[in-house]
This record gives C-alpha cells, structure tokens and sequence, in this order.
C-alpha cells in the first residue's frame, strides 16, 4: 500500500471527527491484538466452526509506519468453496452496544493486495468477497452490506461508510465475513461512531457560547458553593441566584480561569458561598444562560448518603432480597449462589482444592457477580472508618443508626457496621483452614470460569463459581481489615471481635511466612485479576490495623521500619486497593493507640501534606476535581480525595480541605464539564445505564432499572484497552465517558466507589 492510501485513510476517517464523536471501536488498526475469545476482536478462523490454518487471521505489520498495523487474511480455497454466493470461509467479530434512537456511522478501509510474495501457498485470485454486518440482540440485522473491494492499481484500496440507525438499546456484533479462491485481503481503520448529538444539562439555548455546570443536587446553606462557567470571555461575568420564580436571591462577579488542561474547556468560576439561605429549583444565570435546578438545605445530602450506602444491600450475595429491605418489588429476590456455601479451587490450580470452603454471604464486587477480597477489603474499612470518624471524634449522626439504612433488622448496632459484617463473614471464610498447606491465607477471589452472560439474574446464575488461589495482597488485606473489626465491635459482639482479632493474627503470620505470592494478571476471564505484585504498604497497613488493635510492639515496631510510615501510596489514587499505605496511616491517626506523640504528629501531618497536595491540584484544575489523571473508576478516585481533605479538615478546621472535599462531591453531581451527574436518581443529568448483569433494562425490558444512588466508574482517559491505538483520541480527560450501553469502562459500579460516596456525602 503507497503511503497516499494511509493519507486517504486518515483524512476519510478523520482523527478530529473521530475524537467529536463517540468511538465504540477497540483496535480499529488491529495493532497489537490477538484474535481470541479475550480480546477485542474474536477471530473466526473456519467454515462455522471447522478449524483450518492457523495463518488465515493474522496481523501484518508490514507497513505500520504508514499507518499503522494492518489485517492479513489468507483464505484456503479448501475450506472457502465459493465467493460471495459460497461458504464464508472465515470471519471477525467485536460487540457492539448501541442506544435506541441514536445514529452510527460505520468507516474501514480494504483493499485487494495481491499475492503475498512471502507467502506462496496463499496464492491470488480476483473476485473475492467482503460482507459487513451488524446485528443486533434485539432489533435482528442493522447493517448487511456486500463490499466491492478492487485489486490495487495506482491508488491501492479505498475507504468505505455507511450509517444505521438503533431502533432499540441493544447488544449488538459487527461482523466482516470474508469469502473467495485463494484471497488475501487487507482491512483497516474501522471505526463506528455515534455521531447522535447531545445537549448538555446546563446548555446554551440562547446560543450565547456560555454554559453552567452546578452540583444538580444542590448545597448546605452553611457549607461551600462553587459553580462552573464555560465561557470564552476573558473577563469576569456578573452572575445570578435565582429562586424558583426566578427572583434575584445573590449576585456577584465569576472569577476567570482561562484554559482548563483535563477538559479542554475555557473557564469561569463562580464562588456563592456567602449564600446562607435555602430552598428548591434555585438557578444560576450568567449572560443568558441558566444552570440546572438545585437545592440549597441543610439535609441535602441525607437521602444520597442513604441510598449510595444501601447500594451494599442490593449486591449483597447468597441471600434472598426481600420486603421491607428491598423497599421496591422491582429489587426483590430469591436465593442466589448458594454453591458458595461450599466452594472448591478450579481443576488445575495450586489452591488446596482438598477443602471446601463456605464462602457464601459478601457482596457481588461490580456489575458482575465475582467476589475479591482485595477490593472488598478496602470498601469494608471505609465504611467501618466512617463509623470510627464519627464515633471517635463527633457524635455519630442518627442516619448511622440501627435500622436507619432500613438493611438489617433492629438489633442495636448501626446498619453501617451491620452491613460491613455482610463483606467481612465472606472475608473470614477466604482464609485457609489451620491443618492444609498455606493455612492462614486468603484466597484472592471467586467467580466462575467465564463471564455471567448479560443479563442474567443473580438468582438465575447456575455457573460454576470456583475459588482462585491465595494471595498475599489478599492475605495482608484480611489481616487489615479483621484487626479494624476486631477494636470496633468489641463494643457490640465480643465474640465477633476476637473471633476477627484472631484471624488478622493468623494471617499476618501467614503473610510473614509467604510474602510473595501474587495473583496473575491473566486471570481476567470471569472475573478480573485484581493483581497487585508490590505489597510493601499491604504490609504496613496490617501492621497499622494490628496495632491500633492490640498495641503489640511487634506491631509497631514493623510499622515504624517500614518505608510507608506516615505516608500515602504514590500515584494518582492516595486510596485505592492497590495503593493502601493511606488506610494504615489514617487509622493511626483517628484510632485510640499508644503511639508516641511525636509518631502520632507524623501521621496526622502526612493526612495534611496529602490534604495540600489534593488541594493543589483542585487549584490548577477549572472543575476543582482533586484528580491528576483519569482512568478506569475515576469517581471513585475523587471521592476517596475527598475523604483525605474532609479527614484534613477535621485535624485542622482550615476550610480550605472542607471546600475541596465538597468540591469533590460537587465534581460527581454535575458540576464537570459533561454535566452529568454521574449517579443514579440524582440531579438533572443522572446517569440512566449502568453496566450491571442484573440492573440491565436496556438489555432486556423485564429486567430492573437501577435503583438511586448507584455511582458509575466516570471518564476513562487510559483507553489503551479499549479504543483504537492506531488512531490519536483527542478527547480531553475530562470527556472522555459515554453512557453507551455495554461501556464497561465508564458505566460499571464497583463497591470499592460506593463507600466514599457514602463516606463524603
């Protein structure tokens, strides 16, 4: 192929109309990939399900400089039988999910190369066929188009488009069948775009190029209030609080921020904090322009914090949902999963398969119905130092009260801590059974061999769901999470308490013993790999649980040897399961323990670095969102920010931490430049479509809609695994998200999201 053919490509495709609209294709250059059942694209390599050569679906890189790399197929004229009225001798695949109403465009380039010098035995013949074809679950066939695909000659190959429209949300396949005599033929550059516009929540109906992005659930009468506005305009615009007859309640002047680097947006930013009245349906207008409606109150949090904490209920695993708790019929159901009251290790996999274990209870992880340990462990200290926070330091507020979440029966402890005993029985049924090789490890994860088919019910997963072989991340985060138990419900069930104290001993001890034995990063079919191989501050967070626990000066000793001490993780998540370095240094800040005084202002200081460093970058961002980069769970990420300024502001009282973790919250809710706010039933722009195996109505109308207060993953710039590296993505950080059907990456929840939510709100 001449290097003017990767030009036509190129312009016909368009990188800048490409990054405009919404790309739904991984690999659409084919660098790099595998044709197998894991990746992107699935390779089809027979006549419907005959085997043949290995070479006839391959990568050909030849001329990748050019362009990037490129599709071979060479057809056996054995397993073809025909062209285009003939057998299909083989084919490739990507799925689809697409959004009733919306309109795609479908681009690629293919051309006829000729023989293959390298290759004589895929000889040439003229007169091969190309078929293209969409196909939906629900709607049939969208797309079936015969391709004329030409024999090079002075310009080699050409580009190809053509549009559908969705009549339905759909789960759909796009195919390109490939027939012929002895055919090679070469594709590239696929795209398909949904080049359907949207209007966003605080928009510009008067077409005066200015725009408002709110928190769409509004503000404390007493508290922060930040505002965005899009605007060219370089000086500052006079601004208005409107009530919801549109009377005048504040006024003042936005201050200019100029270029903003993670959405690509020109900013102003409003600042009507001195606002300390309340109401409903409140607007802000700047020169023409009206935001979303929102409230000012002094509970305008309360119902958020409620719902996003009942979140745990509905993931909740081996039980049936019932009424009161279930609170909706649409939400109730049977028994699921009860093979994980006795779960064994998969055939071949050095785990101790000799035992079962009853692992039953816990909480489904994401929109599927695996569950880890590392990311449940991480979720159950955040809703246990929720509790802790409060207990410690103020008067636990009455919405942590018994029965308040309406998930458990009154029974005199907090639903909080009774729902994180929901994770952490599952959590203490992981680990090894004294008596058996590796006792006193935590087995990293169960699930069952291959993806739960979307949707399926929980209670309709007939699945074989295995146990994954012990981990020490999981281990360290057991003996973590059990010591934190084990101090606070040593109040409410002293039985519980020790019975968790005794099992972080073991497995810290087990840990010592094997500290290196890490989960794969290719067990990521049925479940995700959850893979950690550096687990020096897993390490140092259970010595910090297992001292503030026991005071045991083996314990602290460890802990203050440890590089980690008074630190957080690195990187652009200062909480995350694989970074949890903070969560020690948290609870040795908050928890009562015998620390030296000058060991305890190191932790409470690193609290405070962190703090300015998360403020600091609010500073340099125009939306105020305390993050640096944006990749897969980035909401979650912003929340968990969120917890480090509020926690700085409580050692401090300096309201610069308490207005950036309100601008976190505010970030979440709208107040982003795609003014979405990104959870369920709240705001003006929610979310509608989560990518959840049971919440899934797009999918199939008899299944359930979500229900309020279920936050997705959020904009997702790290797209190496999921959009076409061949072809430059411009979006900015900040926008790149779609809510289309199926878009795991953005859309998925994962309790590890939920419990900041809760914890911030």
């Amino acid at each position: 192929m001449q290097a003017s053919g990767a030009a036509a490509l190129l312009a016909a495709l368009g990188t800048a109309d490409r990054a405009a609209a919404a790309e739904l294709i991984v690999n659409g250059n084919f660098v790099a990939e595998d044709f197998n059942a894991a990746a992107a694209w699935l390779g089809v390599d027979d006549k419907y399900g005959t085997a043949s050569q290995a070479d006839d679906i391959a990568v050909w890189s030849d001329e990748a400089p050019n362009y990037g790399a490129i599709l071979r197929i060479c057809q056996d004229a054995a397993e073809v039988g025909g062209s285009a009225g003939g057998v299909w001798g083989a084919h490739i695949e990507q799925s689809l999910a697409l959004e009733a109403g919306h309109t795609y465009t479908l681009g690629f380039w293919a051309a006829d190369l000729g023989p293959n010098q390298a290759d004589p035995a895929c000889a040439h013949s003229p007169g091969h066929a190309l078929q293209v074809q969409v196909y939906g679950q629900v709607a049939g066939t969208l797309l079936d188009q015969a391709v004329s695909v030409a024999p090079c000659s002075s310009t080699c190959g050409s580009t190809h488009s053509h549009q559908f429209v969705a009549p339905s949300d759909d789960s759909a396949t796009l195919k390109f069948f490939f027939g012929g005599q002895w055919a090679k033929l070469k594709l590239a550059g696929v795209s398909l775009t949904d080049t359907t516009p949207s209007v966003p929540v605080g928009g510009d109906p008067g077409g005066t190029g200015v725009s408002i992005a709110v928190n769409q659930v509004g503000y404390l009468p007493q508290g922060p209030k930040l505002a965005t506005v899009r605007t060219t305009a370089t000086e500052g615009l006079p601004w208005e609080l409107r009530d919801a007859n549109g009377s005048p309640l504040a006024s003042g002047t936005s201050s200019p921020f100029g270029a903003d680097a993670l959405s690509g947006d020109s900013l102003q930013r409003i600042d009507f904090s001195s606002f300390t009245g309340s109401g409903s349906g409140l607007r802000l207008a700047v020169a023409g322009a009206t935001s979303a409606a929102f409230s000012v109150r002094s509970d305008v949090y309360a119902a958020l914090a409620r719902d996003s904490l009942r979140f745990y209920y509905y993931q909740r695993c081996g039980q049936a949902l019932s009424q009161p708790q279930a609170e909706n019929t649409a939400f109730a159901r049977s028994l699921d999963h009860a093979g994980d009251g006795s779960a064994s290790c998969s055939a071949g996999q050095s785990c101790n398969a000799g035992y079962p274990l009853n692992v039953s209870g816990g909480w489904h992880d994401a929109g599927d119905y695996g569950k880890y340990v590392v990311s449940g462990a991480v979720s159950v200290w955040t809703l246990m130092n929720l509790y802790e926070r409060n207990a410690r330091w103020n008067a636990a507020p009455a919405s942590l009260g018994d029965s308040k979440l309406n998930t458990a029966p009154s029974n005199g402890v907090s639903d909080l801590l009774d729902e994180a005993r929901q994770e952490l029985e599952f959590l203490l049924g992981m680990q090894v059974p004294e008596g058996n090789p590796l006792a006193g490890m935590a087995h990293h994860k169960l699930h069952s061999d291959d993806w739960v088919p979307m949707p399926t019910h929980p209670d309709n997963d007939t699945s074989s769901r295995l146990l994954r072989p012990p981990s020490t991340a999981a281990t360290l985060d057991l003996a973590a999470v059990a010591a934190q138990c084990a101090r606070i419900w040593r109040e409410f069930d002293p039985a519980f308490a020790a019975r968790c104290q005794s099992a972080a001993e073991r497995a810290w001890s087990a840990g010592q013993a094997h500290p290196a034995l890490f989960a794969p990063a290719n067990s990521n079919v049925g479940g995700g790999p959850y893979d950690d191989g550096s687990v020096g501050d897993e390490f140092y967070w259970a010595a910090s649980e297992l001292y503030a626990t026991t005071g045991r000066a083996e314990y602290g000793d460890y802990l203050r040897s440890s590089s980690h001490f008074a630190t957080f993780s690195s990187g652009s998540a200062p909480l995350s399961w694989p970074g949890t370095a903070g969560f020690g240094t948290i609870s040795l800040a908050l928890a009562a323990n015998d620390l030296a005084a000058g060991d305890l202002s190191l932790v409470r200081q690193a609290i405070i670095d962190q703090a300015d460093q998360l403020a600091s970058i609010q500073d340099q961002n125009g939306y105020c969102v305390p993050l640096s980069g944006v990749i897969w769970g980035s909401n979650g990420d912003a929340l968990n920010a969120g917890i480090v300024l509020a926690l700085a502001y409580d050692l401090t009282g300096d309201d610069r931490y308490l207005k950036g973790a309100a601008a976190a919250l505010d970030y979440v809710l709208g107040n982003n430049p795609l003014d979405r706010s990104y959870v369920t039933g709240y705001g003006a722009g929610a979310v509608t479509k989560i990518h959840h195996t049971n919440f899934a109505p797009y999918l199939n109308a008899s299944f359930p809609q979500p229900p309020p207060g279920f936050i997705v993953g959020g904009p997702n710039s790290d797209l190496t695994a999921f959009a076409d590296p061949g072809v430059s993505r411009s979006c900015s950080p900040l926008r790149c998200w779609s809510e289309t059907s199926g878009a795991y990456w953005f859309i998925e929840v994962a309790v590890n999201w939920y419990a900041p939510l809760g914890w911030v709100s």
